[in-house]
């Protein structure tokens, strides 16, 4: 074949012209990028197994955190984490059998209780956490379902929130799972210290009917009065953000609202918070784009009240505040202000149930899920939303920078 310089120029054209559109493509996922800082990691027997004392239990395993929620106590930052080993529900007795924690022992989900971090540092240097160990235990709660070894047989303490009442005590709202009907619900446990020990009432909330099928509970009082937001089936038929009014001492619930935040798409993970004079709310949402080579899965979305401050009124919604990083996202968090700036605190979801727990990204060093924090700049242009951004490198000093 005779090729001859124009030719071969052109040629050469086509080639490197094929070769550098990649690079002249806008990237779609060109978001802020923010580093991010592990809450210390935690090994059991002495936090979940009672100091090693069970014979089925004789090794230390790492136990995971999620579903943080964080708060500022008497100048002090406290983390709210529901606990997260799959290997609870995968190690078994001197007889071989499986644990029974039904219904959800095969999804890689198995949470008996809640732990405690706190920092006094104004940086929040991963070094300077205090792990308080675990303040409430299913097997502690007198309506939770239980089980022959004592642990709960549902491990159901999903994501909670913890709020000082207007009697000075702090007062925890958890889900479980009843052991009358075998429903989700939510509860409340009481200690004098925000470290807990929490104490939990010996029924859950009320309303005129069982307060069942919901999960995620999130407390603010907004005036003088008291509100809860949590996910349960709502419009669409999929979960869906509700708020309603609760009662000064945290008995009942009324005014139930579905507050018609993304129809039919599966949301959970409500949080709500002030910035200003501004309610804001989060929640985790599972309609983020599937495109390489960020997959889809769970994001956390933000909005704020419209007529600043009405929990039972619409939300002009914002849009996304995390974007989803590894696969299947990000999930469950809160946004706290602490010592002169914002942070958001959330959970990975790279080790999804159905994952095997297996690290499957470079930066990924642990194999549970695990609670997570990133310094955060706010809009004052838009009310105080959070800026949108992206976790990226795992750090042991946070910063604005990546």
């Amino acid at each position: 074949m005779n090729i001859n310089k124009n030719n071969f120029t052109n040629f050469n054209k086509i080639v490197i012209g094929v070769m550098l559109t990649p690079i002249l493509v806008v990237n779609s996922y060109a978001e802020t990028l923010r580093n991010r800082t592990l809450l210390p990691e935690v090994w059991a027997p002495n936090l979940i197994w009672d100091g090693g004392n069970n014979p089925h239990f004789n090794k230390w395993q790492p136990v995971g955190s999620a579903d943080p929620t964080a708060k500022v106590f008497n100048g002090t930052l406290y983390v709210y984490t529901s606990t997260d080993s799959k290997e609870l529900c995968q190690i078994r007795s001197d007889k071989l059998q499986k644990h029974a924690y039904a219904p959800w022992a095969n999804t890689g989900f198995c949470m008996p209780g809640y732990q405690v971090f706190s920092s006094a540092d104004a940086s929040l240097n991963q070094s300077t956490w205090q792990k308080h160990g675990l303040v409430l235990r299913q097997k502690d709660v007198p309506w939770a379902r239980k089980s022959a070894e004592g642990w709960g047989n549902s491990a159901t303490m999903w994501a909670a929130d913890v709020v000082e009442g207007d009697d000075g005590k702090y007062y925890m709202f958890f889900p479980s799972v009843r052991g009358d009907n075998n429903h989700q619900t939510i509860g409340v446990a009481v200690a004098d210290s925000p470290a807990g020990p929490f104490v939990a009432r010996p029924a859950p909330i009320a309303t005129t009917n069982n307060f069942d099928h919901v999960f995620d509970p999130s407390v603010i009082k907004v005036g003088n009065q008291w509100y809860i937001f949590y996910a349960k089936n709502g419009s669409g038929g999929n979960k869906a953000i509700w708020a309603a009014k609760i009662d000064a001492n945290f008995n009942y619930i009324y005014n139930p609202l579905d507050l018609m935040l993304e129809p039919g798409s599966y949301l959970e993970g409500p949080h709500a918070y002030m910035i200003g004079n501004d309610l804001w709310l989060q929640w985790a949402s599972v309609t983020a784009p599937a495109q390489w080579p960020y997959p889809g899965g769970y994001q956390i979305k933000q909005a704020v009240a419209w007529n600043n401050n009405n929990p039972l009124s619409n939300f002009d919604q914002r849009g996304i505040m995390v974007h989803p990083f590894g696969n299947p996202g990000t999930n469950h968090g809160s946004v706290v202000s602490w010592e002169n700036n914002y942070w958001a605190f959330y959970h990975d979801h790279l080790n999804g149930k159905n994952s095997g727990y297996t690290p499957t990204a470079p930066n990924q060093i642990h194999n549970y899920r695990r609670a997570m924090y990133s310094l955060v700049e706010i809009d004052a242009s838009k009310r105080g939303e959070v800026k949108p951004f992206r976790p990226d490198n795992i750090v042991n000093q946070p910063s604005l920078s990546n």
